[in-house]
Parts: C-alpha cells; sequence; structure tokens
C-alpha cells in the first residue's frame, strides 16, 4: 500500500496496530517516506522486527501493549494523529479499532484489512476504508490479464 507523500510543513502521523510481518513491513516502508510512525502491538517478537535504526532515529515509535484491551491502548493515541491502520489478523478486531478510532478519536482516515469479504460494505459505509487481500489478488490477476 502507498500512500501519498505529504509535502506540508507537518508530517503526518500513522497509528499502526499490527502482529503481523506485513504491518512490519508497512511500517518500514512509510517511515521512508516522511510520515511518522507510531507502531503498537501486544508482541514483542513483532515489535523486534521493526528497524532498530529507524527507532532510534524517531522514525518508528515502538510500543508494547495489548491492543485488544481498548483502554490501554488508547493511552498511546496522540492527538494529532492524522491515519490509523489496523493490520492484525483479526477481521473483528480491525473493524472495531477502525470504528473508535474514526468515531471516538475522529481520525480522519481509518484502514483496516479484513479477510471476510462479507463485511467489506459494511465498513465502508461506515467511512473505513477497507482492504481485501482476495480481491486484491483478483484485480491484480484481472489487471495482468488485459
Amino acid at each position: 500500500m502507498t500512500l501519498p507523500n505529504n509535502t506540508e510543513s507537518s508530517t503526518k502521523k500513522i497509528l499502526i496496530a499490527g502482529e503481523t510481518s506485513i504491518s512490519v513491513n508497512i511500517a518500514n516502508d512509510l517511515s521512508n517516506s516522511s510520515y511518522e510512525i507510531i507502531f503498537v502491538s501486544e508482541s514483542i517478537d513483532t515489535l523486534q522486527k521493526l528497524p532498530e535504526t529507524k527507532i532510534s532515529e524517531g522514525h518508528i515509535k515502538a510500543i508494547n501493549t495489548d491492543i485488544t484491551d481498548i483502554t490501554s491502548f488508547e493511552k498511546y493515541i496522540e492527538e494529532d494523529v492524522d491515519i490509523f491502520l489496523a493490520l492484525t489478523n483479526s477481521d473483528s478486531m480491525n473493524g472495531f479499532m477502525c470504528q473508535i478510532m474514526k468515531h471516538i478519536h475522529n481520525i480522519p482516515i481509518t484502514v483496516c484489512v479484513i479477510e471476510n469479504a462479507n463485511y467489506l460494505e459494511l465498513y465502508n459505509n461506515l467511512g473505513i476504508k477497507t482492504i481485501n487481500r482476495t480481491s486484491l489478488m483478483i484485480e491484480s490477476i484481472t489487471n495482468s490479464l488485459n
């Protein structure tokens, strides 16, 4: 996923809730594009996969907390977060966190990974952007054949 690079005077902040190697790769990639990344995970193993240089240089802020405990997780939400990415392995957790971030914390852009295509329209109707791997693969294959 590529987000547009911001050329305004302030750096955009992206809050990522992640438990997967894909979420680590996305955090690393986005930190190369002048975004400030706040990466929250309950897994120490996941956090240890983040590039140490990016953390020490302040491009990625790594936070170990239980992302399923909203009270604990909410302590790390900074007021000026522009984008929230829910990249866990749980559709329900991703959707739930995006709803909280969008409608309670007023984060303007929320994106969640949803494996069950039946929920895509529901979350899109709530103003939450969704990513579905199956749909992306179908689209990619179809485009490759055309």
